[in-house]
């Protein structure tokens, strides 16, 4: 495991947990099978929070620094794609009727919407004060 772990989320599909290490660039792979670390993902600096996208097997991660969005294949372990976000990306959401992923973005007051089609930045909301959490 990681220095500083933060965010976790399960894919049921595969049976594993993705763990956020926000000090070492890292995301933690745990089997549930036997409870050991399978990988670990090289992912932007201080990453945080993730939520999991099923139809695509896909974990999408806040990197609070970078102001970026790391999304991670489950089927190879690997960074697909890094999407720059709003200032300090904190909570992460996954819409699946609609197929989009929402970040609040502390540093900003703004949402970010991703779509999990392009893996880009569709919209950009402004909200309240220091977001940093989002719930679908």
């Amino acid at each position: 495991m990681g220095i500083q772990p933060e965010g976790v989320v399960y894919d049921y599909n595969k049976g594993e947990i993705f763990v956020a290490n926000q000090l070492d660039k890292t995301v933690s792979v745990i089997s549930d099978n036997n409870n050991t670390v399978v990988a670990n993902v090289t992912a932007d600096y201080y990453a945080n929070y993730e939520a999991y996208d099923p139809a695509k097997n896909e974990i999408f991660v806040t990197n609070f620094f970078p102001n970026t969005v790391s999304v991670i294949s489950d089927n190879t372990n690997t960074v697909v794609a890094n999407i720059t976000v709003g200032t300090n990306p904190e909570g992460v959401a996954y819409d699946s009727a609609k197929g989009e992923i929402f970040v609040a973005n502390q540093g900003d007051n703004s949402v970010s919407v991703i779509s999990d089609n392009t893996n880009t930045v569709v919209a950009n909301v402004t909200v309240g004060s220091s977001p940093n959490g989002v719930d679908y």
